[in-house]
């Protein structure tokens, strides 16, 4: 699996979440994969098995390029109060370097609202180029942080190592910074007081670390485990924002 990681990854253009499968998310799924056909659309294990099989053929299967991260991801499914789901897509898109794309209705987007280190509002549809654009900028937020990010956790996680906890509202407030730095990428569309929620930053390194701790370290950390805990944007695909 390692081998065909680098290959995966220059090909991604997102990771899929989904939580249901009723008509309009399907409908969503099905209009995502239909004009995004020349870049892979991954989708993590749990995911993969709520598709129906008539779908799964368009979707790019991410299993974990090392054991370590399967027993990561595992371990903290049982500590993170997230839906299974949504923390391994999260935890997989972190890995593969890709956004997640987060098809939901409703009040879904806003569950995951309270996790985030910053939004981007819009009171814009778009078009196909629209979208075509705005997923490829999202893939450039998570590239261009990725290398920084995996930097401070693997620090994060050797202080841990030698025993200094990390002062959690410190760092949570440098990564709140860099999100908001980031998201003037997306001025074309943002719009402060916009009703929309077109995107998330969603910091693991802050979620894991704060469940951890809340739970007595519970868990230990391994420097390689960076990869995985990185700031993680999370593109909403609803029909409010298609036009």
């Amino acid at each position: 699996m390692f081998a065909r990681y680098a290959a995966i990854v220059k090909n991604l253009r997102g990771v899929v979440y989904i939580e249901e499968t009723d008509e309009e998310t399907l409908w969503l799924l099905n209009w995502l994969l239909d004009r995004f056909k020349y870049r892979d659309i991954g989708v993590s294990n749990i995911v993969f098995n709520r598709i129906p099989k008539e779908i799964r053929g368009k979707l790019l299967r991410l299993d974990y390029p090392i054991q370590r991260y399967y027993n990561l991801v595992n371990k903290l499914i049982d500590v993170i109060e997230i839906e299974d789901g949504l923390l391994e897509t999260l935890l997989t898109s972190s890995i593969y370097i890709s956004p997640t794309l987060y098809i939901g209705i409703g009040e879904s987007i806003k569950s995951l609202e309270r996790y985030s280190i910053g939004v981007v509002k819009t009171s814009k549809s778009m078009d196909k180029s629209g979208w075509r654009l705005h997923l490829r900028i999202a893939d450039y937020s998570i590239l261009d942080l990725y290398r920084d990010m995996v930097d401070y956790a693997y620090n994060i996680i050797r202080e841990l190592k030698l025993g200094s906890p990390p002062n959690l509202e410190k760092m949570r407030e440098i990564r709140r910074r860099i999100a908001e730095k980031d998201s003037k990428r997306y001025w074309r569309i943002m719009d402060a007081d916009g009703q929309h929620t077109f995107l998330l930053y969603i910091d693991l390194l802050d979620l894991v670390l704060d469940n951890l701790n809340r739970c007595g370290w519970c868990i230990e950390l391994e420097e390689e485990d960076s990869a995985a805990l990185t700031i993680v944007p999370v593109v909403h695909i609803s029909k409010s924002l298609i036009s």
